[in-house]
This record gives C-alpha cells, sequence and structure tokens, in this order.
C-alpha cells in the first residue's frame, strides 16, 4: 500500500557525560537530517536512546523509514586492546545499547533503512564485518577521510559498483563525495559492498534481500550540493517509503 505521509525516525545522539537515563543531559539531531527530510517531502520523528531497547518495536510502528545517523565510535566494533586507542571516542552507553537492538530490530523488517558514517559502521558491525579503528596509523595511506580541524569535510573519489542499488541510484562508477571519519570499513560481512575509496576502504554497503537497506561513509546531510549522492539519496529513501519499501 502506497504511503501518502512518509514518517522517517532517526536515532539521536546523547550526551557522554550525562549516560544515564535519570540525568539532565540533551539528547541531540543534527538539523541537516531534519532538513533534508523535509526537502524530500517527509516528516523526521526523532528517536530518543534514553526510551531503550524495549520501545524499538512500537517506535517503528511509527514510522515508514529510518536513517540511522552519523555520530562517534561504536565500542562494539573492537576488541579490548583496540578499545584503548586514544584516539577513540565513544558514543554514550546508552546511545549504543539504543541502536545496536534498532539495526537487530530493522533487519527483522522491510522498513527502508539509510545509514549514514556510523550508522553504516553500526549496520555493517551488525552483519559481521570490520571496521579498521583508525586510518590515520596508515601512514602511506593516499586518501585523507577526515581534516585535523574540527567540523571541516575532505572530499575524495569513490567507485560505485554495478548492479547495486546504489548504482541504480546514482549510476555506476566514479562519484566524488565528502568524508570525515577516522574509521574504516575493510569487511562487509554478511552485506554486499556496492562503493569503494582509491585506497579500499568501503565506502557504501547494502543488502540486497532487502528493498532498500543502504549505507554509506559520507555525509549526505551535509553537502550543499543536491547531486544525486546527497539530497537524492533522501529522496530515494522517502520514495521508497512511498512504494512500500521498494526504490
Amino acid at each position: 500500500m502506497a504511503v501518502e505521509q512518509v514518517i522517517v525516525g532517526l536515532n539521536c545522539d546523547l550526551d557522554k557525560v550525562h549516560d544515564d537515563r535519570e540525568s539532565k543531559g540533551k539528547c541531540t539531531l543534527k538539523s541537516s537530517y531534519m532538513h533534508r527530510i523535509l526537502k524530500a517531502g517527509a516528516i523526521p520523528l526523532p528517536f530518543c536512546p534514553n526510551a531503550g531497547p524495549r520501545a524499538i518495536k512500537r517506535l517503528l510502528t511509527m514510522v515508514d523509514a529510518v536513517i540511522l545517523t552519523g555520530g562517534d565510535d561504536y565500542r562494539c566494533a573492537f576488541t579490548a586492546e583496540q578499545l584503548k586507542h586514544p584516539s577513540l571516542e565513544p558514543v554514550a552507553g546508552a546511545r549504543e545499547e539504543f541502536d545496536k537492538a534498532l539495526v537487530a530490530e530493522l533487519q527483522q523488517t522491510d522498513l527502508p533503512v539509510l545509514g549514514i558514517c556510523a550508522g553504516m559502521q553500526l549496520m555493517t558491525i551488525q552483519a559481521k564485518g570490520s571496521i579498521f579503528p583508525h586510518i590515520p596509523d596508515l601512514k602511506n595511506n593516499k586518501i585523507i577521510h577526515k581534516d585535523k580541524t574540527p567540523d571541516v569535510y575532505v572530499e575524495h573519489d569513490i567507485k560505485v559498483r554495478k548492479g547495486t542499488l546504489l548504482s541504480r541510484l546514482l549510476g555506476p562508477g566514479e562519484h566524488t563525495v565528502n568524508s570525515r571519519h577516522h574509521q574504516g570499513v575493510t569487511s562487509s560481512g554478511g552485506l554486499d559492498v556496492c562503493a569503494v575509496a582509491g585506497d579500499g576502504f568501503i565506502e557504501a554497503v547494502e543488502d540486497p534481500s532487502k528493498p532498500f537497506y543502504l549505507g554509506v561513509q559520507w555525509h549526505p546531510e551535509e553537502k550543499s550540493t543536491f547531486g544525486p549522492a546527497f539530497q537524492g539519496l533522501f529522496d530515494s529513501l522517502v520514495h521508497a517509503a512511498r512504494r512500500g519499501g521498494k526504490e
């Protein structure tokens, strides 16, 4: 059944210094996500991680699609030794607990899903893929994925593989994307790879068994260009929701 007024759920960030559910900390979501969803003609509905994993089934009955937003690092991707890396900036524990349960539940549905940056990484972790903890440790790596200046995005090319959902949305071949991540996906686990950077790090994954289950490493919500790799991804997600899940 076609959906006329699409509602898109989004997971939110939580102050790491206010990590318990009784605190007075802030639950936040970048307005750029809201802008992109509204631009696509849908309504954003933030999911507060304080609600806890038990609320997820009910929350998913209220939405037609979900965006897994970017953020800091998920501890569950790394070994105890890797967690000692000085670059690690873990998300709040309550957010990680909620987000892991959210992705697990989404895998049991056919809701359209778009994962962005850390969202894509969490999709990969859930699919038993692998994350390299800090790309700058690779001294001879030829691509910069994150600028040293906070909130500054670099750009690099990716290559989209033919026959994937992403190739249908963007077209196969090279595309330029923005980037601000210090960790990189090296194995997609049970997901299909649909784009890679020139240094081999995975830039997009998908689950072809689902109508629309796509993760991208770049930040389409931040780019000012309204091209297919940016606003177009939000438009495609909403279009898939209107069609009952399929793009």
